[in-house]
């Protein structure tokens, strides 16, 4: 485990070779495991008050599951549960049925699936009008659980309406300039 003395070495003899360390996540121990991130920010602010170096905090937003969302994930969206519980055909199912069978999600699903044209209303019956479904939510928020954002910003707007994840800002790593 490398000392703060010799991390802070370790950053002035790289500053040396390079100029300047462009991101501080790079940085190793001796056995090429990556220093903690603590450790690496004792070791920068003792070389800042002594005027040795300059950095810059690099930020990034990270997008988190709320328990909702999370729940989401593991068993299915509202909606897809709502499509599930429709039986195949023309026998259908009233809403004080599908409510008798999921509860809270029974509401918040029918809007959804409606929308997304997965389900009609028949009379005082619940019918499927599509043979199967991709359930976008669930996918979108395993992908948001997995790497911790999504490339539609649209669809991370849409599931925080949802309060289905939360937008998180972390310091993720440090850029170094030699002090001048």
């Amino acid at each position: 485990m490398t000392s703060i003395q010799e991390l802070q070495t370790l950053i002035l003899t790289t500053l040396d070779a390079q100029d300047s360390i462009p991101d501080t996540t790079e940085l190793r121990e001796e056995n090429g495991e990556s220093i903690d991130f603590l450790k690496v920010l004792g070791a920068l602010n003792s070389l800042l008050d002594k005027e040795m170096v300059k950095y810059d905090t690099i930020e990034s937003e990270f997008w988190t599951l709320t328990a909702e969302g999370t729940e989401i994930a593991d068993t299915g969206s509202h909606e897809a549960k709502v499509f599930e519980a429709i039986p195949v055909g023309d026998e259908g199912i009233t809403i004080s049925e599908l409510q008798n069978l999921l509860g809270e999600a029974a509401k918040i699903g029918q809007g959804k699936a409606f929308k997304n044209k997965w389900i009609a209303k028949n009379g005082n019956k619940l019918l499927r009008t599509v043979d199967s479904i991709i359930d976008q939510t669930r996918l979108d928020l395993e992908k948001i659980r997995s790497i911790g954002t999504h490339s539609d910003p649209k669809v991370l707007n849409e599931l925080k309406k949802r309060k289905l994840c939360d937008k998180q800002w972390v310091v993720i790593l440090f850029e170094i300039h030699c002090h001048s």
